[in-house]
């Protein structure tokens, strides 16, 4: 009976070995393929980790390629713009030759006029044949869609959304604070400029943003001939004056903190009256003169006023006022709103005007760039692009690029050369502008974006192959392991059946 032990044990030599074997290959199949998991039955929970991951990477890897076409895109766009600023500055520059009257025939303006067609059919051609993928860039058609605009506004630009296509935001804009012109009243204590003698003379400095200017004004003189003194500088100074409540009322031409009108005194011409002075306006209430403020005529004496930037909200969000202009940033909505000034009606608002102006105007989402891996509002970024048609490009006023064509009231030959260049400089401006702001949208928004993914790649990518792939280091051990525990359990097995059949022999 002592053989029974041995041959009990021979089962359990049998299972180490099936082990040893399975384990084996098992091992060897996760080195020959590189997963750990290759059938669900492997990990369940870890494979449901997994897939959950790979389809993650999948999303980053197509934002990724979403990313480099809408820098393609905006390259594109980039590169239109850039040609017609080129076009734009040499036609600045037959508009300053053009002005040269006293020293170039007419034949010679006709010619810059030829010259000046070229370039703006240029521009034309330039904005209608700047493409990608089949789609015009800079015909307007890229830009988003500002409807239902209020007679308070007088001026639009939407620069980016994150509105799909075809959805639309209501505006709503609450103005806080008015904007004001820079505005100095002169209190002559009557309608006529009185002084002590007959040949004195009032000598005042009258400064604006344009510039500065010398005026005398003698005894007798009316205060309707002091303001027309005044306005025949306007062009120089900036400055525009009127008669009002008994003053001359000075104010400069625009609204806004960068505003300013100075009244310097030269010489007083010993002006008299009792309530005669330089007089500012109480703060807030543009159209009520401060007692307290009055400043003597006086050699040397000197008043300076600043106007007042509009301020308010723009759908709740803070928005920066320069002027009569509100403009707001957000990941909804970044758009510039420049507001009339005029008188308003009952519930509205202006930016001479505290109060709400509700549906001030409606945005309807243009083209978006989908630039996350989550698909909605917070992952989708839209970016208007300009329409450079000499249609709409430098607009100023009922003037734009177009006026300079061959006929029109801006003509190189007899049309008004001062507002040419105006409108030609403002177009430069505008292009100018859109290429900066289409440069820091790819540097800041698609740049950070892209960095972004490529993080969240590495990452995610890092934490699916520790779940996924096989640990090298980690099999091989164990594969050395396995192998040396089977080739002891053939030993043993080998020598525990060699003793079974040599109690048999003995036996029989």
């Amino acid at each position: 009976m002592t053989f029974l032990p041995i041959g009990f044990s021979s089962p359990g030599l049998l299972n180490s070995l099936n082990r040893s074997t399975f384990q084996i290959n098992r091992t060897l199949n996760r080195l020959a393929t590189g997963l750990a998991i290759r059938r669900a039955a492997d990990n369940p929970a870890g494979l449901i980790a997994s897939e959950n991951l790979r389809s993650q990477l999948s999303a980053l890897e197509a934002a990724s390629r979403n990313i480099d076409r809408a820098h393609g895109v905006l390259a594109v766009a980039e590169t239109g713009l850039s040609e017609v600023g080129n076009l734009l500055r040499k036609l600045d520059g037959l508009v300053v030759a053009a002005a040269n009257t006293g020293g170039m025939s007419k034949s010679e303006r006709q010619a810059l006029q030829l010259e000046a067609d070229s370039i703006l059919q240029a521009i034309n051609r330039t904005g209608a044949s700047t493409i990608f993928a089949g789609q015009r860039q800079l015909d307007g058609s890229r830009s988003f869609v500002v409807s239902d605009v209020s007679s308070q506004i007088s001026a639009v630009t939407v620069t980016s959304s994150n509105l799909a296509g075809g959805e639309s935001l209501r505006v709503d804009i609450a103005v806080t604070q008015a904007a004001e012109r820079a505005q100095v009243a002169l209190d002559f204590s009557g309608t006529t400029v009185e002084l002590a003698q007959p040949g004195e003379t009032l000598v005042f400095r009258v400064r604006g943003g344009a510039g500065e200017v010398e005026l005398n004004v003698s005894s007798g003189t009316t205060l309707e001939e002091v303001t027309a003194t005044i306005n025949a500088h306007t062009g120089e100074t900036g400055v525009e004056a009127t008669v009002e409540d008994g003053r001359v009322v000075l104010r400069s031409g625009g609204y806004g903190g960068d505003e300013t009108v100075t009244v310097e005194i030269v010489d007083d011409g010993q002006v008299t009256g009792a309530t005669t002075g330089i007089y500012t306006f109480v703060e807030g209430d543009p159209a009520q003169v401060d007692p307290a403020s009055a400043t003597s005529f006086a050699p040397n004496a000197s008043v300076r006023d600043e106007g007042r930037d509009v301020e308010g909200t723009i759908n709740g969000e803070q928005a920066q006022g320069e002027g009569t202009t509100l403009s707001v940033a957000t990941s909804t909505l970044s758009a510039s709103v420049t507001l009339e000034t005029g008188a308003v009606g009952p519930g509205q608002a202006n930016a001479a005007t505290v109060g709400v102006l509700y549906n001030a105007l409606t945005v309807t989402g243009g083209p978006t760039f989908q630039i996350s891996s989550l698909v909605g509002p917070t992952g989708r970024v839209g970016i208007g692009l300009p329409d450079i048609s000499t249609r709409t490009l430098g607009r100023t006023g009922r003037t734009a690029l177009g006026d300079l064509t061959s006929g029109g009231v801006l003509n190189l030959v007899n049309g008004d050369l001062t507002a040419a260049q105006g409108v030609v400089r403002a177009a430069i401006s505008t292009v100018a502008t859109e290429q900066g702001r289409i440069g820091a949208f790819r540097r800041n928004t698609l740049g950070s974006a892209q960095r972004s993914i490529q993080s969240a790649f590495v990452n995610v990518s890092s934490a699916n192959s520790m779940i996924r792939d096989t640990d090298f280091a980690v099999e091989t051990t164990r594969l050395s392991r396995s192998l040396i525990l089977y080739q002891v359990s053939l030993g043993v097995l080998g020598q525990a059946s060699g003793s079974r059949w040599s109690v048999l022999n003995l036996l029989a």
